[in-house]
């Protein structure tokens, strides 16, 4: 039985198309067989029909003239022909002068207001306002010159030299907000200068090591067995006494010093690591690396041995392994 309502439409004529049938409900909207005034039988959902946005597919009799219009600095001249995506192709002219093809959809959007001459007058605009910036300063930035050019979906951009020297490109919002004070060095200098003293309890709340009845946290076990050998030399040493400016935003930071002689502790490297090391030797520094197995053979003890004597000294609680890491060892 048939729905009085639904079929109402059926054998009505709604602009170009005459509606045959009922055909089925999809998302919700009621499908129609249509036939085109060109002969052609679509099937059209009642909102399209509704809206007069059916379309036919052989045909372009749904297709608005819209020729004579004018949207901006755009004056449409003639049609020309349907594109892949059924929109229509028409010649325009610009108020410069330049003739070219533009779609009916861009120009209904407000996506094309002129052949692009507009454009220019803005990047000209946009370049002299860009140009007056050069010069100023934001934190630890100094604009230097224009970088990339702003667009619809991505902000400009300035080119700056930071006071250590390195240089980066910064878009103009973070350098108004104050988001981009650096190239990055500074928030380095930051993250380094939290590592030192007692905030390496960060790294292991139970690494120091006592030195004239001062406890000095230090990052690792393998500091603690270099500072023995320090005290056995019986020299005057600093625990990471500097942080030393490197080329690029760098930083770099010695473990120990004894007068004018830096020493550098290893037991693993990373490639960052000695790029440090190369530059800071580079620039005229003295400095050693010195090995874990260096420091296990002037001490005479290993490393496990001497981790599980400082616990003990220190009433420090030695976790027991499991049996099943007993077994797996």
């Amino acid at each position: 039985m048939g729905n009085p309502k639904r079929d109402q439409i059926i054998g009505q004529k709604i602009g170009q198309f005459l509606v045959l049938k009922f055909l089925y409900v999809k998302s919700h909207r009621n499908h129609y067989l249509c036939k085109c005034d060109c002969g052609n039988e679509t099937t059209i959902h009642f909102t399209n029909l509704k809206n007069g946005l059916g379309r036919c597919g052989k045909c372009d009799t749904q297709r608005i003239d819209i020729t004579g219009n004018k949207y901006g600095l755009i004056t449409v001249i003639k049609f020309l022909r349907s594109d892949k995506q059924r929109d229509s192709v028409y010649r325009c002219e610009c108020d410069c002068g330049e003739i070219f093809e533009c779609t009916s959809g861009s120009l209904k959007k407000g996506n094309a207001k002129s052949c692009g001459c507009d454009r220019t007058k803005l990047n000209s605009l946009y370049d002299e306002m860009a140009k007056s910036k050069i010069g100023e300063k934001y934190g630890r930035l100094t604009i230097i010159n224009v970088g990339r050019k702003g667009t619809k979906n991505k902000e400009g951009t300035f080119l700056c030299s930071c006071e250590c020297g390195n240089r980066s490109e910064v878009t103009i919002g973070n350098l108004r907000s104050g988001g981009t004070k650096s190239c990055g060095c500074y928030a380095k200098e930051v993250a380094s200068v939290l590592c030192v003293g007692q905030d390496n309890l960060r790294y292991n709340t139970n690494c120091y090591y006592t030195k004239n009845s001062e406890n000095i946290f230090m990052r690792s076990y393998y500091e603690l067995m270099f500072a023995d050998i320090l005290d056995n030399r019986e020299v005057d040493w600093k625990y990471e006494p500097k942080i030393f400016k490197l080329k690029d935003g760098m930083r770099y930071k010695p473990d120990f010093c004894v007068g004018d002689q830096y020493y550098e502790v290893k037991g693993l490297w990373k490639d960052s690591s000695k790029e440090k090391v190369k530059e800071f030797i580079r620039q005229g520094y003295k400095l050693q690396i010195v090995y874990i197995e260096e420091i296990e053979k002037e001490l005479g003890v290993g490393y496990r041995q001497y981790v599980k004597k400082h616990k003990i000294e220190h009433n420090i609680p030695i976790k027991k392994k499991s049996r099943r890491a007993i077994q797996l060892i």
